[in-house]
């Protein structure tokens, strides 16, 4: 019995020898719940990958350094991201993108203000302060597109970093005029009649369009092609397993598991189908608008930062 045990747990440890590390820089958010799934359900372990995770509030303004320095193996990030590291030299590869947003609100994000304020457009803003999570990136990027969309200038705004679980509690306490919040915090704020919607800048500035993917170096991409699919591909089963139990009950528990929220305020999110392919047009429209916003000085096709297997 002793040695039919040893050579049982032997033989475990030889199957998780076989596995392949992979660490993932991640934003605990809806967005990307598909990964959190493919981790419950086992399906990296069925592609041959041992994937651990690391959450961070920034996205991409850690996750990306990090992966230069060897802390990670791929990163979850905003968009203007990439096209900073890329016109700083930074070789990166889009891997996957996330869901797409709609055409119409109500979004997975929005931009918040206290009911008694009484804000109501872009022209409200000259003087007050936008809570976003980093500064140059696409919280900051829509906030300063839907400002002017909406009449105000975006240059007489002061644009606050705050963690995106910190935000509506800044609104309340009067740390900030307006909060950036994005779902699962997003629908517990909707349910607080001292907070009131002020605007949705993702459908009003850039309806349809992913704004997030994952990445990983270019050398990664070069270097270890077939890990890199094997990751996508489990991220794919888990945006299927998303997509079959979004508003029920098992979905609900998933996200309460690395978000902590209560479930019945998961059931209140504006969900949108879960994915992880490559959008090139929301890339470019990202682009696009980051040029307007003087972040990029130099154009980058979309295609050139693409994963290719």
């Amino acid at each position: 019995m002793i040695v039919a045990s040893a050579t049982f747990l032997a033989s475990l440890s030889s199957v998780a020898a076989e596995l392949a590390p992979f660490r993932v820089s991640v934003l605990p958010i809806f967005d990307t719940a598909n990964l959190y799934a493919a981790l419950q359900e086992g399906y990296f372990k069925e592609e041959g990958l041992d994937v651990t995770t690391q959450a961070n509030q920034q996205g991409g303004v850690i996750g990306i350094p990090g992966l230069f320095a060897g802390a990670y193996d791929a990163a979850y990030t905003s968009t203007p991201s990439i096209f900073l590291a890329a016109q700083q030299g930074l070789a990166l590869r889009v891997i996957g993108g996330t869901a797409a947003i709609g055409s119409a609100p109500p979004d997975p994000a929005a931009l918040l203000a206290r009911t008694s304020d009484h804000l109501g457009s872009g022209k409200d803003l000259a003087g007050k302060t936008i809570a976003v999570n980093a500064r140059n990136n696409i919280q900051w990027l829509l906030a300063r597109a839907w400002v002017k969309q909406t009449g105000g200038d975006p240059d007489r705004v002061t644009y606050r970093e705050i963690p995106v679980p910190q935000m509506v509690d800044a609104l309340k306490s009067r740390q900030t005029d307006v909060a950036f919040s994005i779902d699962p915090f997003l629908a517990a704020a909707r349910q607080d009649p001292d907070i009131a919607v002020l605007g949705w800048p993702l459908s009003v500035v850039l309806p349809n369009a992913q704004i997030a993917n994952y990445v990983v170096t270019a050398d990664t991409a070069r270097k270890r092609p077939a890990i890199v699919e094997a990751f996508v591909r489990g991220m794919r089963k888990g945006a299927a397993w998303i997509n079959t139990n979004a508003g029920k009950e098992p979905f609900f528990r998933l996200v309460n598991s690395y978000t902590r929220m209560d479930p019945s305020l998961i059931s209140a999110m504006v969900m949108k189908p879960s994915q992880m392919e490559i959008d090139l047009r929301s890339l470019k429209r990202i682009e696009d608008l980051m040029a307007e916003q003087g972040l990029l000085t130099s154009e980058i096709d979309p295609a050139s930062i693409a994963f290719r297997p």
